[in-house]
């Protein structure tokens, strides 16, 4: 740490200077470095930084650091420590995302095909959904963003009477820090209508009134098969 020396002449003739050596306060920054970083650089992360050498270091600084470097998403730890002067960020990065791969597990298609059934979302929708969700490949990973995207896609294919949907996840992590994500979906089948009955009319008759229904119980085996008339969805 720099030291500055000044002589104060003694009002005693003869006396030698008197000399003294002052520091800079204890709480002054003068460095920052960052601890742990392997895919991030320094100057990524400077800007979250909401101070810089020279400015005066404090407790509510370094919890104000901490918060914003967390927001990046890039993190699971992070400490400060200023070791007189020389602060010290030190922090554990999230793996980054090596690859999200589905698995639509389903029947055969001719067994779909009896059951007037098909896939939901498609591997491009799935992506895309992937994507807008910041879990493609090159992107860090927290389970936070896993669990947030399996609930979007519940709440997809729910909305769309698949109420038996399961999902399965697994994840592995090499020695690089990359993770892969292994998404396994079995769609089920889509609920359906056996009975539309409708109580309380005076005015018109029930059939009348079904009639302005689009869903409603199963037309013949053939129509059903191109009105899904009978497809229940929430």
């Amino acid at each position: 740490m720099a030291s500055f020396e000044i002589c104060a002449s003694s009002q005693l003739p003869g006396k030698d200077c008197e000399k003294a050596k002052f520091k800079p306060p204890k709480n002054t920054i003068n460095a920052i470095k960052f601890i742990g970083l392997n895919n991030t650089t320094e100057n990524t992360l400077i800007k979250y930084v909401p101070f810089k050498v020279g400015d005066e270091y404090s407790d509510s600084v370094s919890n104000e650091t901490i918060q914003s470097l967390f927001k990046t998403g890039l993190f699971s730890d992070i400490s400060i420590i200023n070791n007189d002067g020389v602060i010290n960020i030190s922090v554990l990065e999230n793996p980054t995302i090596k690859y999200f791969e589905f698995n639509l597990d389903s029947e055969s298609g001719f067994s779909n095909w009896l059951k007037n059934e098909k896939k939901l979302l498609t591997s491009e929708q799935l992506n895309e959904i992937v994507i807008s969700n910041n879990l493609s490949p090159g992107n860090p990973f927290t389970q936070q963003k896993l669990d947030e995207l399996i609930l979007t896609l519940n709440s997809k294919y729910f909305g769309s009477g698949y109420y038996n949907v399961a999902m399965s996840q697994e994840t592995s992590i090499d020695t690089q820090n990359r993770v892969g994500i292994d998404l396994t979906i079995q769609q089920g089948e889509r609920a359906k209508i056996e009975k539309f009955t409708i109580s309380g009319a005076n005015s018109f008759s029930e059939d009348t009134l079904l009639k302005f229904f689009k869903i409603g119980e199963p037309d013949m085996s053939i129509i059903n098969y191109f009105t899904k008339k009978d497809f229940f969805s929430g």
